[in-house]
């Protein structure tokens, strides 16, 4: 817990980007977010490999932003939803 405000903080990346996919009714744009620093290489193989299980292709993957934000909950709030893992 950070002494910063009283709240439980993380620091993190979040990648916002267009994913071009050829599906059996023609081509659409996602635009999907995801966080955590990804590469657009890391992005395309997991993009690729959800995609498969669709049977769809995936034409392109573009980043269209890519921004590292400190995240914060009160730590009331925090404890309220955190699960117990041990």
């Amino acid at each position: 817990m950070s002494k910063r405000h009283n709240m439980v903080t993380r620091k993190e990346t979040v990648t916002a980007y267009d994913v071009l996919i050829l599906t059996a009714e023609g081509k659409k744009v996602e635009h999907r977010t995801e966080y955590g620093r990804y590469s657009e290489n890391e992005l395309k193989a997991m993009e690729a490999g959800r995609l498969q299980a669709s049977k769809a292709l995936l034409l392109d993957l573009v980043i269209t932003n890519q921004e590292s934000h400190l995240y914060g909950l009160p730590k009331e709030e925090y404890f309220s939803k955190a699960q117990i893992l041990d």
